[in-house]
C-alpha cells in the first residue's frame, strides 16, 4: 500500500487496518488533513473516510512520489495541512516514448500469504504513445502467533450474547 511503501520516510508513517489497506499519515496528520494525488490529479477513494478502504493509488507502478509539506501545500486547498502526496506513474507520458519498454513485477508476503503482481508496456513514436499497466494482488488471512478466536467461536459468541432474559 502507499502508506506501508513511505512509511519509513521522516515524518511519514502507515495509518494500517491490516495488509494492503494503508494511507500515509504525515506529522500526524492523516485521514483528509494529507491529500493523495496520481500525476496532479486527486485520487478518487473514500480511504479518508474509513480506515478499512485502500487508497486507489497503486504505488508499485509508481516512477517517483513527491512528498509536499509546509507552506508549498497550500496550492491544492486549505485542507491540505498534513501534506500532500503525489504519485506518478507515467500513464500519460511527460516527454515522448521512442519504442517499446516494459516491466513485470511479482511479490510474496509469507505472513499475509500475499500474492502480488505487476505488469506495465508503454512505448510509442512521433505523435503516438501508449500506456498499459494492470496489478493483481491476493491474500489470504494473516498468520498470528499463538491462538485466533475462529470464526465458529465468534459466532457462538454472538448467539450467547443474544440471550434475553424476562422479567414479571
Amino acid at each position: 500500500s502507499l502508506g506501508e511503501t513511505l512509511g519509513d520516510q521522516p515524518g511519514i508513517s502507515n495509518s494500517s487496518f491490516g495488509p494492503g489497506v494503508g494511507r500515509p499519515v504525515i506529522r500526524g496528520q492523516g485521514g483528509p488533513r494529507t491529500i493523495n494525488l496520481s500525476n496532479g490529479i486527486a485520487a478518487a477513494d473514500v480511504s479518508s473516510l474509513s480506515p478499512d478502504h485502500a487508497v486507489s493509488i497503486e504505488p508499485m507502478l509508481a516512477e517517483s512520489v513527491e512528498v509536499l509539506r509546509g507552506p508549498a501545500t497550500l496550492l491544492y486547498g486549505g485542507g491540505a495541512i498534513g501534506g500532500v502526496i503525489n504519485t506518478l506513474d507515467n500513464r500519460i507520458p511527460a516527454k515522448p516514448i521512442e519504442g517499446v519498454q516494459g516491466a513485470v513485477e511479482y511479490r510474496y508476503d509469507e505472513a499475509a500469504d500475499m500474492d502480488t503482481g505487476v505488469v506495465k508496456l508503454e512505448g510509442g513514436g512521433g505523435n503516438f504513445a501508449f500506456h498499459v499497466s494492470g496489478t493483481f494482488r491476493e491474500f489470504d488471512d494473516l498468520e498470528i502467533p499463538g491462538l485466533a478466536i475462529d470464526e465458529a467461536a465468534v459466532e457462538r459468541q454472538e448467539e450467547l450474547l443474544g440471550l434475553e432474559h424476562g422479567h414479571e
